[in-house]
């Protein structure tokens, strides 16, 4: 009789074993679809923008590149005109370096190598004859070049742009070369260090036509050969693309690369795959928090609902029990318990179903609000752009930038900065129509999407964010301003990260003219 006891499995402990089975299945499949899928959207997304990012700078280049070029032609015209007067010669080729700011030097030489002039006087080689590779083959083609990187006869890793000089009677008379040290500072570096890639652990490098590295964060590495790496051969033969890529330290990266137009570069953007992994692990773990406690509070109750369900065959074995004992008859307690039991554990399962599903929704608002103030985060914003531009959608950009933040949050302390920045997006929603769309890019900065309006509407309704801004007082006791920038679709094919690009272009010339300012972008104009 005992051993057959001891065989038997209470109803308790079976329905209690079943429903944590199927908990555990559910939250397993549950972690395990959303890990997928997530891990998923985040290598895309990634993939995405630092494709964007590669693009925006060589756009950026490119632009550079154009504006040196035709400095260099101006000089050359110039020397065209006056090529009989060394000393207006030297004072415009100094006015020329210093004014552009382009070239860490600028020079001429004759069409036999020898330097005539050159800026700053202070290097002193006028004089000299030249016979570099990349001189030899400027003086030989007779027109306009741009070198790979080499080491000068200064000993100095150097790029050379160069423009041919012809005297009044067409007559080649050498060149005009401009020097830019890639290990010194310069206007590209300037550039390129000032358009920082998002996100732990990402950054970008520059190629030249052959492979070999024109920027880089390790500046020892100028110059490098790196035709090697599957992403840099593809930029050699001119493809633009994404994809994952193993980079010669052994890091698995989730690479963008685009061709610099015209001359032949290469730029890459690059985000280490564990920053993604990091990312996707505190997803998980945010899923996981979530569902946790309804999954405990989920176990309790099949506890409690099995010991009712259990309870009638327990009266009805004592009774048995009792009757097989004694012959006698206990009272039986018991109303019509299969019905109603069913009918509580129907309801448990499915208000259990109905949180886990809330809390799937709630997931899912998440993602796409910002945690602080509410408002829709990037992913959200650029999911609308998207929308508008399939939708044919016409839409201005209000880029908003609080000046100083970083000076508010010093001196006040994190709280009364998070207390700025909701001051900020009340004075911005205010100012804002109905079907306008707030949204917050991250730390201090914030876009305002306005469908069906043109920038100049747009700067109407930035003006009077900025000056509500500049006359109300804020949480810290005195005013807070802003900087904004303003762009808008002219054509359906503008991309959310143009339009974004042109608005922030706009958004640095308001800081560069004093802050507190709105300005417009001149495709915009």
């Amino acid at each position: 009789m005992n051993n057959s006891n001891k065989k038997k499995i209470s109803l308790t402990v079976l329905l209690t074993g079943l429903v944590a089975i199927a908990v555990t299945l559910t939250i397993g499949i549950t972690l395990f679809t959303s890990y997928q899928s997530e891990k998923l959207t985040l290598i895309d997304t990634t993939l995405t923008m630092n494709y964007s990012n590669a693009e925006d700078i060589s756009v950026t280049i490119d632009s550079l590149f154009k504006s040196m070029r035709k400095t260099l032609q101006s000089t050359s015209m110039y020397f065209t005109k006056h090529m009989d007067d060394p000393e207006q010669l030297q004072e415009y080729l100094d006015l020329s370096r210093r004014s552009s700011g382009y070239f860490n030097s600028i020079f001429r030489i004759d069409e036999n190598g020898e330097l005539l002039e050159l800026s700053p006087q202070s290097i002193q080689m006028t004089g000299q004859f030249l016979s570099s590779d990349a001189i030899k083959d400027a003086l030989t083609t007779h027109s306009p070049s741009i070198s790979p990187p080499y080491i000068a006869a200064t000993g100095r890793l150097i790029l050379l742009m160069s423009e041919p000089v012809y005297d009044s009677h067409n007559v080649y008379r050498g060149l005009i070369g401009g020097v830019i040290y890639l290990q010194e500072d310069n206007v590209l570096n300037s550039i390129l260090r000032n358009n920082k890639v998002d996100g732990l652990g990402s950054y970008y490098y520059v190629v030249g036509p052959t492979g070999r590295l024109l920027y880089h964060p390790d500046k020892s590495r100028l110059g490098d050969d790196a035709s090697s790496n599957r992403v840099i051969d593809k930029l050699i033969h001119s493809k633009n693309g994404k994809e994952i890529v193993v980079n010669t330290k052994g890091i698995v990266n989730l690479a963008g690369y685009v061709v610099v137009p015209d001359i032949g570069w290469g730029v890459v953007s690059q985000t280490p795959i564990t920053t993604v992994y990091q990312e996707l692990n505190q997803h998980i773990s945010k899923l996981v928090l979530y569902t946790l406690p309804p999954a405990l509070l989920l176990m309790v109750l099949a506890i409690v609902l099995a010991r009712k369900l259990a309870k009638p065959f327990v009266s009805l074995s004592n009774v048995v029990d009792l009757f097989s004992k004694s012959g006698k008859m206990a009272p039986l307690h018991s109303g019509n318990h299969w019905n109603r039991e069913a009918d509580i554990l129907t309801k448990t399962i499915m208000t259990a179903i109905h949180k886990m599903k809330e809390q799937t929704e709630q997931l899912s608002e998440a993602a796409l609000t910002d945690s602080l103030t509410g408002l829709k985060n990037r992913r959200a914003m650029e999911s609308v752009m998207q929308k508008w531009i399939h939708d044919g959608v016409k839409y201005a950009i209000i880029l908003l930038d609080i000046d100083h933040f970083k000076a508010v949050n010093d001196t006040h302390g994190h709280q009364i900065g998070d207390e700025v920045i909701h001051h900020v997006v009340r004075v911005m929603i205010s100012s804002a129509c109905d079907r306008d769309i707030c949204c917050r890019l991250g730390g201090e900065e914030f876009v305002v999407l306005l469908p069906e309006m043109s920038a100049g509407e747009a700067f109407t309704i930035a003006e009077r964010i900025r000056t509500t801004l500049e006359n109300t007082v804020s949480p810290t006791g005195k005013q807070v301003t802003a900087s904004m920038g303003i762009s808008e679709s002219v054509s359906p094919t503008d991309s959310p990260s143009y339009l974004l690009h042109l608005a922030d272009l706009s958004l640095y010339e308001a800081k560069k003219a004093g802050r507190n300012k709105t300005m417009v972008s001149r495709q915009a104009q």
